[in-house]
């Protein structure tokens, strides 16, 4: 249908197939996302569009994912601008996952910064939620949390962690999810390293059993405290 030609709708099923792909571990999704984000830069070339800066966080997300830290952050970081540009004084949740993504992006390299865009995410996404609990909000606190312990603020990062527990807690209530297991363990290693082992082995216990059962322990030992791109 669009032999020769960049269009819309190829972007789409481009960037849909690389999805598919990248989630059954083949990297040949990354290249079709790539290959999406190239035809959406020539379709609205010298232009800002949400299907662009959409394109950019999701490819430099999926390259920091693969270790291109460096290719990632750029991509992010672009995409990033262009949001602001797109929903200049308006909350919008892409802004705030695009704000999120580039927070943790730069967690490894400049983590002061990496905490302000957390922390605009946050506050983007408690008035997007407006006192509704919901995983992207816990996500934020999560990842805020998971920054400051890296400045040395432990106290405050594991406040905002159990908050995040908390809210996982309510959104799964009696049943197994991923982010409720990774979250029970990751709260459990903060309060070890508080020295409150009691209870940060038994959070850890029950994230492990959780992963287990969800037959996610490998990943859940690999995350340790890892942020959430989301």
């Amino acid at each position: 249908l669009y032999a020769g030609r960049d269009h819309a709708d190829l972007v789409a099923s481009l960037n849909s197939v690389g999805i598919s792909l990248e989630a059954k571990g083949d990297r040949e999704g990354v290249a079709l996302k790539r290959e999406a984000l190239g035809m959406c830069r020539r379709l609205y070339a010298g232009a800002d569009h949400p299907d662009t800066a959409n394109l950019l966080n999701n490819v430099g997300d999926s390259l920091i994912k693969l270790g291109d830290h460096a290719g990632g952050k750029a991509l992010l970081c672009e995409g990033l601008d262009m949001m602001r540009r797109l929903y200049a004084g308006v909350d919008h949740p892409d802004l705030a996952l695009s704000l999120n993504n580039v927070g943790n992006s730069l967690g490894a390299v400049d983590p002061r910064a990496a905490v302000a865009r957390q922390r605009e995410a946050l506050e983007m996404r408690k008035r997007l939620c407006a006192g509704v609990d919901c995983e992207d909000l816990a996500a934020s606190l999560n990842n805020l949390g998971y920054s400051l312990e890296a400045l040395g603020d432990r106290a405050e990062g594991l406040a905002l962690k159990r908050r995040a527990l908390d809210m996982m807690s309510k959104l799964h209530a009696g049943k197994d999810h991923p982010d409720l297991g990774k979250t029970l363990f990751n709260v459990g290693v903060s309060l070890e390293a508080m020295g409150n082992r009691a209870e940060g082995v038994a959070l850890k216990r029950l994230g492990w059993d959780m992963m287990r059962r969800l037959t996610l322990l490998q990943r859940c030992v690999h995350f340790g405290n890892r942020p959430e791109y989301r």
